[in-house]
Formats: structure tokens, C-alpha cells, sequence
């Protein structure tokens, strides 16, 4: 099950990621087991209008799914319209950088030594790039 701004997931995934979670600035989307326990997530931080940064974290295997993945890319393309969707990512996070490439993400920026274990990578993806910006044709606005 999904959950969106539940407070306590906010604070857990930001913990995690050792970044803020400021509940009425940034936007959280959970997923959650069948017995209530949180499995991961995404914070939306710093939206400018043109484009959103998103963090995310995992604290359980197998977090992401199609449906959290779909609302992921929904939520800032669709209903904020945003034009990019940023992502700061630790070169040594391997595992985070390979999750992005295969959603669409590409590097767009490098600041050395900003995290203990590497490279400050900034990654992009956009609608044209996002192969989750494929809408049912029911969702589709008429031209």
C-alpha cells in the first residue's frame, strides 16, 4: 500500500537519508507492507515550479513497485508539471545510481568530495526521458 505525507515515514526516510523532512515544504511518499511496516520511500524537496528534487531510500528489500514507481513520476510530471525532476546521489551509492539509470536518470553535474564516501553526482531525468511518462489513454488530456 502507498501512503502520502504520513509524518512519521517522512522523518524515518529522512533519518535515513540524513537529510530534513520539513512537513508543510516537502511532500513523502511511503510504501507500506501488509502488516503497516514502512518499507521505503521518496521526499520530494525543493520545488521551484520548473523542476522538483526527489531523495529516496529503501529499508526493506523488494520496496519499490510498479505503483509507487507509477506515482513517482505521475506526481511531479503530471500534477505539479514540473520539466525536470533532480536527484543528488553519493558516487559511492552504486546501488541508488544503478536504480536511476534504469528509471531514466542521467548524471548532469559532479562536486567532488562533498559525501565521506564520494562525489556529490546530481542526476536528471525529464518527461522525454522517463519511461514511466507513458499514461493510460484514459488519463491522457485531449488534444
Amino acid at each position: 500500500m502507498l501512503d502520502l505525507n504520513v509524518i512519521a515515514h517522512g522523518v524515518t526516510i529522512a533519518g535515513v537519508l540524513g537529510i530534513p523532512y520539513i512537513p508543510n515544504m516537502h511532500t513523502v511518499l511511503s510504501r507500506i507492507d501488509d502488516d503497516g511496516e514502512l518499507m521505503g520511500g521518496f521526499i520530494f524537496t525543493d520545488y521551484t515550479g520548473p523542476s522538483i528534487t526527489v531523495h529516496m531510500a529503501g529499508l526493506k528489500p523488494c520496496w519499490m513497485n510498479r505503483a509507487i514507481l507509477w506515482v513517482l513520476f505521475d506526481y511531479p510530471f503530471f500534477q505539479l508539471g514540473v520539466k525536470k525532476m533532480l536527484a543528488p546521489v553519493s558516487s559511492g551509492n552504486e546501488v541508488t545510481l544503478g536504480i536511476a539509470s534504469r528509471l531514466g536518470f542521467r548524471e548532469v553535474a559532479r562536486v567532488p568530495d562533498v559525501y565521506k564516501d564520494g562525489d556529490l553526482i546530481l542526476i536528471e531525468t525529464t518527461p522525454a526521458t522517463c519511461r514511466w511518462m507513458r499514461r493510460p489513454a484514459y488519463m491522457r488530456k485531449a488534444a
